[in-house]
């Protein structure tokens, strides 16, 4: 049980960080002509990852991984919304927004994580008394 809230909120904190350099990406491409937009889909690759068999599957990027499925991990994808007259589709008050939700989550599940592993540290601390 620790284990698989512990890989998920691990999990989490990995997806959190790619959607955050992914955002930065758009902002930093806000100026490039017919640059469009990617993001990931984090709820529904997570949702999915669960589903299937109530743990996390350890996930390869290359071939040669052992043990892996391959796959690369969440889906980043261009976002279709309304584009600009230079083909671009970036909005950086919808980039920026999205950044700061981003890192408060971020914040959030790395506080729960640190506190979960406190909790156990003290379980174990306080079993050798």
């Amino acid at each position: 049980m620790q284990t698989k809230a512990i890989a998920g909120l691990a999990y989490a904190l990995d997806v959190a960080a790619l959607r955050h350099e992914i955002i930065s990406e758009n902002i930093a491409n806000i100026h490039t002509p017919k640059y469009r937009r990617k993001d990931i889909q984090f709820e529904e690759t997570l949702q999915q990852a669960l589903g299937q068999s109530q743990r996390l599957q350890l996930v390869g990027t290359n071939e040669k991984h052992i043990g892996a499925r391959l796959s690369t991990g969440p889906l980043v994808q261009e976002v279709r919304t309304k584009i600009r007259q230079d083909g671009n589709n970036v909005d950086l008050e919808y980039e920026n927004a999205t950044l700061a939700k981003n890192t408060l989550y971020y914040q959030a599940v790395s506080t729960v994580l640190t506190s979960h592993l406190k909790m156990l540290g003290a379980a174990i601390t306080e079993g050798r008394r």
